[in-house]
C-alpha cells in the first residue's frame, strides 16, 4: 500500500477546530503511512561533487560599490609591481564600465521611462477590463444556473408536497 501513495493528505485548519482529537489521529495516520514508505535520497549513492570555481573565483555577497572603483580610492604601494598596477588599471576599467552602463540606464530610463510606464498601465487596464468582462459572463452564467435549478427545485416542490413554502 505505501508503494502506491505517491503524496499525503492535506487537511484544512478547520477540520481541526471542532474536533480537537483529530489532528492526533491524523498525524498517527500520516506517520504510519510514511513509515512504510521507501526514503526516496536519489543522491544518497553518489559522491558530493568536487567544485573548484568558487574557490578560483568567489561569488561576490554584497553589491558592486561604485565608489570602491573610483579612481582616487585605488592605491599603489610600489609603482615598479607591474602586477599591482594591472590590478589598479583593471580596477578602473571595471568602474569605468559600471559609471558606462550606469550612464546608459538613466539615459534609457530618461527617454524611454515614461512611455514604458504608461504602455504597462495601459496593458494593466486592457487586461482588467477583460477579466471584467469574463467575470461578468460567468457572473451571468452561474445566475442562470441557479435560476435553472430553482425552477426546478420549485417544481419538483409543488408536485411532492401541496405546502412547500417552509
Amino acid at each position: 500500500m505505501g508503494k502506491l501513495v505517491a503524496s499525503l493528505p492535506y487537511v484544512e485548519e478547520d477540520v481541526f477546530k471542532g474536533a480537537p482529537f483529530l489532528r492526533e489521529e491524523v498525524q498517527r495516520l500520516v506517520n504510519q503511512e510514511m513509515a512504510q514508505m521507501e526514503k526516496s535520497d536519489y543522491l544518497e549513492s553518489l559522491p558530493f561533487p568536487e567544485c573548484n570555481i568558487l574557490n578560483q573565483h568567489p561569488v561576490p555577497t554584497d553589491v558592486i560599490k561604485s565608489d570602491y572603483y573610483r579612481s582616487d580610492n585605488i592605491k599603489i604601494s610600489d609603482e615598479k609591481n607591474v602586477e599591482e598596477i594591472r590590478r589598479a588599471s583593471n580596477d578602473v576599467h571595471i568602474g569605468l564600465e559600471y559609471n558606462n552602463i550606469k550612464q546608459m540606464n538613466l539615459e534609457l530610463q530618461q527617454k524611454f521611462g515614461p512611455s514604458a510606464w504608461k504602455e504597462y498601465i495601459s496593458a494593466l487596464e486592457t487586461e482588467k477590463k477583460n477579466l471584467e468582462a469574463e467575470n461578468s459572463k460567468i457572473r451571468f452564467q452561474s445566475d442562470e444556473i441557479n435560476a435553472t435549478r430553482k425552477y426546478v427545485q420549485v417544481c419538483l416542490c409543488n408536485r411532492s408536497k401541496p405546502d412547500c413554502s417552509k
